[in-house]
């Protein structure tokens, strides 16, 4: 059997952190030397170019159904607190039409980093495809990265002002046994796929795959695993 133990249950009191990025890489099978497949990349902050253009601070996602990014805090859980817990920054952007490049992520998350409960998610689009992003309810991937570390380093869960797209760990499927564990003990890891990966859901015809620039948490807390 293994224990969880917290440090209390403030953050900032007992040696975790508010609004962190992950930032370890728990597992990458697609990451290469190649350009945008160094997961270091996607652990580093948010480097966001605006509504208008992508970064290149990102790691870049396959439609391979076995390649996922799965990112963790070092020694540290997301926990459940008031409102989103955690925020995807994927590198869409607007185009001179009003729509939307997108590439959207499908977000799941582990007590443990072995079983993974996936957010709900639907897309309600045509067949061929859609770059609404209300017709991907529950995907990451939907909305412009506008928070830079460098250059406009925001509160990550300022939608308007950071972008991004946000979860709440209490939006999690009711009753499922893992969500229960994640609402117990929080998260150790968050796993993401594209979701054109799938072929259940349509993929833009110039899209190769979603770029992860960088995932936040509200707060982690610090914790030791004892037996």
């Amino acid at each position: 059997m293994i224990a969880l133990w917290w440090f209390g249950c403030d953050a900032a009191e007992q040696g975790g952190a508010a609004s962190d990025w992950a930032d370890v890489v728990l597992a990458a099978p697609g990451a290469s030397d190649t350009a945008f497949h160094d997961p270091d990349r996607a652990v580093n902050g948010a480097r966001g170019a605006g509504w208008f253009a992508g970064s290149t601070d990102v790691y870049s996602l396959t439609f391979d159904p076995d390649d996922a990014l799965v990112l963790g805090w070092s020694g540290r859980r997301v926990v459940d607190s008031e409102g989103p817990d955690l925020v995807v920054f994927e590198n869409v952007f607007a185009l001179d039409d009003g729509q939307r490049f997108l590439d959207p992520v499908r977000v799941e998350v582990s007590p443990d980093g072995v079983d993974f409960v996936a957010f709900d998610h639907a897309y309600t689009g045509p067949l061929d495809g859609s770059t609404d992003p209300a017709d991907w309810a529950g995907f990451a991937g939907r909305t412009p990265t506008l928070l830079n570390e460098d250059t406009n380093p925001v509160d990550p869960f300022d939608a308007v002002a950071a972008g991004g797209d946000a979860f709440d760990l209490a939006d999690l499927p009711a009753g499922d046994p893992i969500a229960d564990a994640i609402l117990a003990d929080g998260v150790a890891a968050v796993r993401l796929t594209a979701a054109c990966a799938d072929d259940a859901y349509p993929a833009d015809p110039l899209s190769n795959g979603p770029d992860i620039d960088a995932i936040y948490a509200r707060a982690t807390l610090s914790a030791f695993l004892t037996p």
